[in-house]
């Protein structure tokens, strides 16, 4: 399982992008994580013109230095964003670089869609969004909910343009009250604001004037206001604080290895699970103790109907057309695709055959927290869970075998880590294939938070202050896999 645990990678980069916090212009704050400085978010802020109209510019740079299982993780993400008198976005501008790979995102919004153009690390897509029609899409806003006088209970629900996945996510901003809270030590009466989006909430508090004082989430994260001159100084050495650490989920109960059982039951305490799917391999339930997950992964069968990749492609179209960095229309890629499939005609024992090659080929780097294309994955042939599952996908889909990505949690070392796979179709079921294991085995010890292509299945729930305890469990039988 080991060899598991240096791949998993969740998206975290999502705690580093905290929503429009209405701070004060060339502003910088302190990206603490369980009391440790890991980096630092500046802004500023100007009046300009664009398109020979009056706006104003927003920079900002997100600086974050940690460690995953090991390897040193270092991402540095710059926004500017332009923004007309009507608070609407007229074109943003995205940058973001790790490890030496990069994604630029340029994304120009007119008055019936956003046209993005996407460079990933050289490949280069474009994208149409049509406008939301059922909700602003903003660049600040706080500072629209705290224009006048504002009740506990109020609040605004709005669209921010997620540009790593290119596309829309919505948020709301619930006015909570005055509370008191401590801010470095003291205690201060503040306005406090839950920002909450599908990934996770943020707690945000303001001084009555409406000034940012700090902002909370998931995992012990802290930002708060600090000087540049504390921004910008080198860390103090020691060990990083490790990304996968904090956000590991502990398992209570687990007396067999996953991979010797058929299915296993488990309550998890805490965490939202409401947008976690349901399907053949895996259940979810709630109760008042918190929520019953049961998993037992699908079986791949050759059904008499679906014995051939090509009567498969048939029934499942959507599921093998190319999309963000599931690049399966690239022509080397394809090419490679079908020399490894050969002469197979078996939509599973292609499916698998393609798995093997990618976990052969492959080669693990969890210091890479760029979302990358599948024709950059495979030049380089390294990568996080995340990067074999878009290159297995990829693979799927050039071969014309049905395929979409999975992300969620996976078992090892008596806790869950995030994680991600795919799932292909056998004709009635998706079944999985773990292509960070040589066996490509999905197990009980797998569960699923999100699934589909890059924009939804990178775009699942992170679990806070969860505990996961294992009800009961079954051991497998001797079974004939095709």
């Amino acid at each position: 399982m080991k060899s598991i645990r240096t791949l998993l990678l969740s998206s975290i980069f999502v705690l580093a992008f905290p929503p429009s916090l209405a701070v004060a212009e060339d502003s910088y704050l302190g990206l603490f994580i369980q009391g440790q400085r890991i980096g630092y978010v500046s802004s500023s802020e100007e009046p300009t013109t664009l398109n020979g109209k009056p706006a104003k510019v927003t920079r900002s740079r997100t600086y974050m230095d940690a460690g995953l299982l090991g390897a040193a993780l270092v991402t540095v993400i710059d926004q500017t964003t332009w923004v007309g008198s009507d608070g609407r976005p007229i074109l943003v501008k995205f940058s973001m670089t790790s490890s030496g790979r990069s994604q630029k995102v340029e994304a120009n919004f007119n008055s019936g869609d956003v046209r993005i153009a996407i460079n990933n690390n050289g490949a280069r897509t474009t994208k149409v969004l049509p406008i939301p029609k059922d909700l602003p899409i903003v660049d600040d806003a706080l500072n629209s909910l705290f224009s006048g006088s504002v009740q506990p209970g109020q609040f605004k629900e709005f669209y921010v343009l997620d540009s790593m996945t290119a596309t829309f996510v919505k948020n709301k901003a619930t006015a909570n009250g005055v509370s008191k809270v401590q801010i470095d030590g003291i205690e201060t009466t503040a306005q406090t604001v839950l920002i909450a989006e599908p990934r996770m909430s943020m707690t945000v508090y303001l001084s009555l004037k409406g000034d940012f004082l700090q902002a909370t989430a998931m995992g012990g994260m802290l930002l708060k206001p600090i000087s540049k001159e504390e921004a910008l100084k080198p860390s103090e050495g020691g060990t990083p604080v490790d990304l996968a650490e904090v956000t590991r989920i502990p398992v209570a109960g687990m007396t067999e290895t996953p991979s010797n059982l058929r299915s296993a039951t488990y309550r998890f305490t805490g965490g939202d699970l409401s947008r976690v799917p349901t399907d053949a391999s895996q259940s979810i339930k709630k109760e008042a103790k918190g929520w019953l997950v049961t998993i037992r992964p699908a079986v791949a069968v050759s059904r008499p109907e679906f014995r051939t990749i090509a009567s498969l492609a048939k029934a499942q179209p959507a599921w093998i057309q190319p999309g963000l960095h599931i690049a399966s229309n690239d022509p080397i890629l394809r090419k490679q695709a079908l020399q490894i499939l050969g002469k197979e005609t078996s939509p599973i024992l292609g499916a698998k055959r393609l798995g093997k090659a990618v976990n052969k080929m492959m080669n693990p780097n969890a210091g890479i927290g760029v979302l990358r294309d599948a024709t950059e994955i495979l030049l380089t042939k390294e990568g996080v869970c995340r990067d074999y599952a878009i290159l297995t996908a990829s693979f799927l889909r050039a071969a014309k075998i049905p395929a979409r990505l999975v992300s969620g949690l996976v078992y090892d070392n008596e806790a869950f880590y995030y994680h991600a796979w795919v799932e292909s179709w056998d004709g009635k079921e998706w079944f999985g294939i773990d292509t960070t294991r040589s066996d490509l085995a999905v197990t009980p010890g797998h569960i699923k938070l999100a699934q589909g292509s890059v924009e939804d299945a990178f775009l699942f729930t992170f679990l806070d202050q969860t505990r996961v305890q294992v009800l009961r469990t079954e051991k497998t039988k001797k079974e004939i896999r095709n």
